[in-house]
């Protein structure tokens, strides 16, 4: 055994860090949940890396007093308790290896640095990025101090190697929304919920700008970008609509420049204003964040609002975002956006706000729910004054949720292409959004966001109070629910504690899930059997749209292949009476939607009927729990719910009342009304964040069941003896973040 790791206070490793005296666990300065047996445990293992520790070995030295039987289970809650606390996998493991009928191994690289303050953590570049797995790590509020990072990339550099600082710790309940460094790198500008707030970086010392009268406490307000001098702020406030505001950050004295626009950038010698219009909310925007509107023309303006003039229009179904000057002001780079059923196409140009042929610096095309590589959908743009465009890519699977920053070099007078992309950064377990660069190019701040869902139960008794809710998954990864057990007991979801996404199926009064093997491959979606018996699953394998349906018995057991569907748009809903039978719709053109019927037990088909899918609108349909009817958002044009029979044939179209374009949906457990997700918080129908869950009858009369505030994906799943709803709540971590070296 190592003697001078075992004495050390502190073992580090990859990110983290383990303070053996305080028996704390760390990732990135940050606390993780991690205490009694699963900490010993964990500690043992650090103290003889590559070593394998039999199970007799840890029950003497941890479990020394249980019996075979209780051990067994203590010793298998804790690995996956460890696991779960450093985002890792059995299957693929980066820490903890499994040794078949022995014990366990660490397989990671331990650090021999010791006495390190607890908010400095270091991040080596992994040496092979492209099999670790990086959890979501989502922050609670707390006393953190600021946490500096340094990491080494692979690109060779006089200056060093990059920093990595984080300037602000706000809450899952407060996340920041927007950020801007001032030009000389002294001040941070970013928004909450509170509002515009200006902090001096080296003490972090904040003072919040106040909000233009005109605008109501519901109303979102974030900085855009800072002007030259260091003077004034560029400004969005969202509400009804997106308007652009000049601000004093001496007193905070805010000027109306224009309605409809989202700013975005001011040249370099304060002289033009450029921003985008002609905006449009879509249910499911490529940046999931309170400005994720999709506007179709650049255009800029003078300083005072003066002078507008239009520089590019988009054709249909495509979209403009993060338009930024270059360091001549010569130039606008910005990220295009061509949106569709079957693919979408991502591309980073620039052009001359004069006229001309636009030129493309980089684009990639993304096949619709997959990321193959890197992802220009997401991120960021900032042009830096030695020529390089710099924006943020997301990483290959399975480090989606990662995102990190990229460089090509560009001439700043032509826009053209002077060299090959470039890896700068990375980064593990960040998502770089919103980048904003000093004049000298020194320092570049982001926000970064992680994020996940929590599943809470709630009962349905009218107007109960929400926070009587029950939390019941805590795990803080993505946790879906779909569906119940017949006997209304037990929730059944799908989630990535794991990885992968596995069905989990979790009773109301236990705290531990059940996992439920399905075998190869990432499970989407997740029904239940009307007789109650079957788990149905649609799952895959790879790249492509094709998707495998299987069923799972709710008690246990192999799964069993169902049938394939062609791909395309897909979905499936079963009701709960025992003797009806599953739907299913395939629209594999992205034209027509094929809705046909399907027996679990005996696996047959049969068409019901098929209808146009809607052209650039969200689509979603479920089936009424007792299997007469189907409720369905997106058809019509005015944004109604439809009730449809089993046919197709509309038999009622209902207006919820105050709150238009309803987005996700599902039928109550007595079939007499929906519920449906709609954009905004319940005293704001209209509110740029969050979103809220309304009980909808066939009057239109509504009924705000739940609203997030992390987020703006929630849905509700009712249990079969309708006295409880299991919510999908979801919760976002975001921070501001600086680099320098870079």
């Amino acid at each position: 055994m190592n003697e001078t790791r075992t004495n050390s206070r502190l073992i580090r490793f990859s990110i983290f860090e383990l303070d053996r005296d305080s028996g704390e666990l760390f990732k990135q300065g940050r606390k993780v949940k991690l205490q009694g047996q699963p900490f010993e445990l964990l500690v043992a293992l650090l103290d003889r890396p590559g070593e394998v520790l039999t199970r007799e070995e840890l029950r003497q030295k941890i479990w020394p007093s249980e019996i075979a039987g209780d051990f067994d289970q203590g010793l298998n809650r804790a690995i996956n308790k460890v696991r779960e606390a450093l985002g890792d996998s059995a299957e693929t493991p980066h820490f903890i290896e499994t040794v078949p009928r022995r014990g366990y191994r660490f397989i990671g690289a331990i650090e021999e640095h010791a006495a390190v303050p607890k908010t400095l953590t270091e991040m080596a570049k992994p040496k092979s990025p492209s099999r670790r797995w990086a959890p979501l790590a989502i922050a609670a509020a707390s006393a953190l101090a600021v946490a500096t990072v340094w990491l080494l990339t692979h690109r060779t550099t006089e200056k060093g190697p990059i920093r990595v600082q984080q300037l602000t710790t706000n809450s899952t309940d407060n996340p920041v929304w927007q950020a801007a460094i001032s030009p000389d790198g002294k001040y941070l500008a970013y928004g909450d919920s509170e509002g515009i707030k200006i902090r001096v970086i080296a003490t972090g010392e904040t003072n919040l700008l106040p909000k233009p009268a005109e605008l109501s406490a519901r109303d979102i307000w974030l900085p855009a970008a800072w002007f030259p001098d260091g003077t004034r702020l560029l400004a969005s406030s969202i509400g009804k609509g997106m308007s652009a505001w000049s601000v004093s950050v001496i007193g905070g004295k805010a000027t109306l420049l224009r309605d409809d626009a989202g700013v975005d950038s001011v040249s370099p010698d304060g002289s033009l204003i450029a921003f985008t219009t002609g905006n449009t909310y879509r249910a499911q925007p490529p940046d999931n964040n309170a400005t994720s509107l999709l506007n179709t023309e650049i255009w800029v303006m003078g300083p005072n609002g003066e002078n507008a003039r239009k520089i590019v229009s988009a054709q249909k179904g495509t979209y403009f975002a993060s338009v930024r000057w270059s360091p001549t002001g010569e130039r606008l780079a910005y990220r295009k956006l061509r949106l569709a059923h079957e693919d979408s196409e991502y591309s980073i140009e620039t052009c001359d706000p004069n006229g001309g042929t636009p030129t493309v610096v980089l684009s990639s095309r993304r096949l619709r729910w997959y990321s193959a590589g890197s992802d220009l959908g997401s991120g960021d743009l900032a042009w830096t004054p030695d020529g390089r465009l710099n924006y943020a890519l997301n990483e290959a699977a399975p480090n989606l949720t990662d995102r990190n920053l990229w460089a090509t070099p560009v001439n700043p007078k032509t826009g053209k292409v002077r060299g090959n992309p470039q890896r700068v950064t990375n980064l593990t377990g960040l998502s770089m959004n919103g980048l904003s660069v000093t004049t000298d190019g020194k320092r570049m701040v982001f926000d970064s966001e992680s994020d996940g869902s929590q599943i809470y139960i709630r009962s349905t008794v009218p107007n109960a109070d929400l926070r009587s809710a029950k939390l019941l998954t805590h795990d803080k990864r993505y946790n879906e629910p779909f569906t119940w057990t017949a006997d209304s007991k037990a929730v059944i979801f799908a989630s990535n504690r794991a990885g992968a996404f596995g069905i989990y199926k979790q009773a109301l009064d236990q705290s531990e899930a059940e996992f439920i093997p399905t075998g190869e491959g990432e499970n989407i979606l997740v029904r239940r059997s009307p007789d109650g018996k079957w788990i149905i699953s649609t799952r895959a394998r790879g790249q492509g749209q094709s998707r495998e349906f299987i069923r799972i018995p709710v008690i246990g057991g192999a799964p069993q292949p169902l049938f394939k569907t062609n791909g395309g748009y897909d979905n499936f809903s079963c009701p709960y009476r025992a003797d009806a039978r599953c739907i299913v719709s395939e629209c594999v053109d992205y034209k027509r939607c094929v809705f046909e019927s399907f027996d679990v037990v005996t696996r047959s088909r049969s068409k019901l009927f098929d209808m146009p899918m809607p052209e650039q609108r969200e689509f979603h349909w479920t089936v009424s729990p007792d299997g007469s009817h189907l409720a369905m958002i997106g058809p019509d044009p005015q944004g109604r719910i439809e009730i449809r029979s089993l046919r197709g044939e509309i038999e009622r179209t209902i207006e919820a009342k105050g709150w238009p374009n309803p987005l996700q949906i599902d039928w109550t457990a007595d079939s007499k009304s929906v519920i449906v997700r709609c954009l905004g918080l319940i005293d704001s129908p209209s509110g740029p964040l969050g979103g809220t869950l309304l009980r909808v009858d066939f009057d239109g009369n509504v009924e705000p069941l739940w609203e997030t505030r992390g987020g703006r994906t929630t849905w509700a799943i009712p249990s079969p003896d309708g006295k409880y709803l299991a919510i999908r709540d979801p919760v976002s971590d975001r921070n501001v973040w600086m680099i320098e070296n870079f």
